[in-house]
């Protein structure tokens, strides 16, 4: 574990961020996390982060998600089912009620009005919404600074693997300065 305080100041220079740390009681990082934030997690950075079920890659996943909002852009989280979304999408409703962003949520079953999506800081959605969203929302993604991937080994599942796959290598084909923060 490494204490929050080795991070100075200049490497977490964003006000929400810190709110945020300070918010939630974070007192250490764990190696892979503090890794992350050295390897270029808030300076954009795409990154693949593995560890274990449970261990923190979702805090590694805010950390990235509220940097870049607090830098004026939005970001989306898209997780492979809707169970998935749901659990997501709740704490980090939690989440922006505290630290005032406004997030929506966008799956196959439940899908809020998304003709305001500059409205919207945060997009969670499943993986074939975030297809749809590429193609539909090509103006969106002009304000997108991270795309987080959660469960990315999915990519390997002959039933959603290709979608997800092409999806991926469209958003950096056309929007090359989207961060994509993978986590499996």
């Amino acid at each position: 574990m490494i204490p929050t305080s080795m991070l100075e100041r200049e490497v977490i220079n964003s006000e929400l961020l810190l709110k945020y740390i300070n918010q939630i009681k974070i007192k250490e990082f764990r190696s892979f996390q503090y890794h992350a934030i050295q390897n270029g997690l808030l300076e954009g950075q795409s990154l693949l982060v593995s560890a274990p079920s449970g261990s923190g890659k979702t805090l590694v996943a805010e950390l990235a998600i509220i940097n870049m909002i607090s830098k004026g852009k939005k970001a989306i989280y898209a997780a492979p089912y809707r169970a998935i979304c749901n659990e997501k999408y709740e704490r980090f409703l939690e989440l922006g009620k505290s630290i005032k962003i406004n997030v929506t949520i966008s799956t196959s079953d439940f899908n809020k009005n998304l003709a305001n999506l500059d409205e919207t800081d945060l997009v969670v959605c499943t993986y074939e919404r975030l297809d749809s969203l590429l193609r539909l929302n090509q103006d969106f993604f002009e304000k997108i600074g991270v795309v987080v991937i959660d469960e990315i080994h999915e990519m390997g599942e002959s039933y959603r693997g290709a979608r997800l796959e092409g999806t991926l290598t469209r958003i950096k084909m056309k929007f090359p300065q989207i961060q994509l923060k993978n986590q499996m």
